[in-house]
């Protein structure tokens, strides 16, 4: 399989642009389409060599996020597409982000990612998702000539059938504007921070530990409470699901009960 990241760095220091992509990389994604604004950050990430294809862009609305990830299925035959932020890092909890995702049987078209959020200042401290705080599901999917992406991330694709309640991969939003509050729930995690310093320090490819059925089990009681995130989506799906079955029903009964009255009536 391929796996391709598409990314909007807008405004990212070129540093830290190229240090996104290099840990993505190492991650396991094959190729990255990359928009950035100015020469600095595309200098900075063309050094990093042929798996990084970038172009230059006014900025990462819902028209260049679309056009990024349709790219990748059209041009260079993704079978999974990541649509990223300049600020997040896709964490696989296995040994890659493709070992992960391979498994994921052919009718599912969305894998979801639990977002993790590192306040401004912060490279080791985040909040958990059971403290009650905003918690975001983020999309992983299969390539789509069609897909749209907004720019909150969300997508469409033609045919939409998300995996539910398991979620394979973190996604670390680093220098998340908002600040942890005094009684909020606070989890110490280094594993970002001492990715990046092996990066800048030459230390790769970088190994992600497969997790342990103790961080198994505290990942699932994190899970548990994100688990109703994208249920009203799932409600408008039944909602329109029953009303297809209304309208079949409406259509479909009476032409067996005129062909069961004309079979009826006719001489034997």
């Amino acid at each position: 399989m391929k796996l391709v990241l598409t990314t909007v760095f807008d405004g990212t220091e070129p540093d830290a642009a190229k240090e996104n992509v290099a840990f993505h990389l190492n991650a396991g994604v094959d190729l990255v389409l990359a928009a950035v604004r100015d020469d600095e950050a595309e200098s900075a990430l063309r050094s990093l060599g042929d798996q990084v294809l970038v172009e230059r862009t006014g900025g990462g609305g819902t028209e260049v996020r679309t056009q990024l990830a349709r790219r990748a299925a059209t041009e260079h035959g993704a079978d999974w597409v990541i649509s990223a932020d300049g600020q997040e890092f896709w964490w696989p909890r296995g040994e890659s982000l493709k070992e992960v995702l391979a498994p994921i049987p052919e009718r599912y078209t969305i894998v979801q990612g639990l977002r993790r959020d590192f306040p401004t200042g912060e490279t080791t401290k985040r909040s958990a998702a059971e403290d009650g705080t905003r918690a975001l599901l983020r999309p992983a999917f299969r390539a789509d000539p069609e897909v749209v992406v907004d720019e909150s991330g969300s997508v469409q694709l033609r045919r939409t059938v998300p995996l539910r309640a398991w979620y394979p991969i973190e996604v670390m939003h680093f220098g998340s504007p908002e600040q942890l509050s005094d009684d909020a729930v606070v989890v110490e995690d280094t594993r970002l921070r001492d990715a990046l310093v092996a990066i800048r320090n030459g230390e790769t490819p970088l190994t992600f530990r497969v997790p342990d059925i103790v961080d198994d089990a505290r990942y699932a009681v994190e899970c548990a409470a994100v688990g109703e995130v994208d249920l009203p989506r799932l409600e408008q799906y039944v909602t329109e699901l029953e009303q297809r079955v209304e309208w079949l029903e409406q259509r479909f009964w009476p032409r067996v009960l005129r062909r069961v009255a004309r079979i009826a009536g006719r001489p034997s």
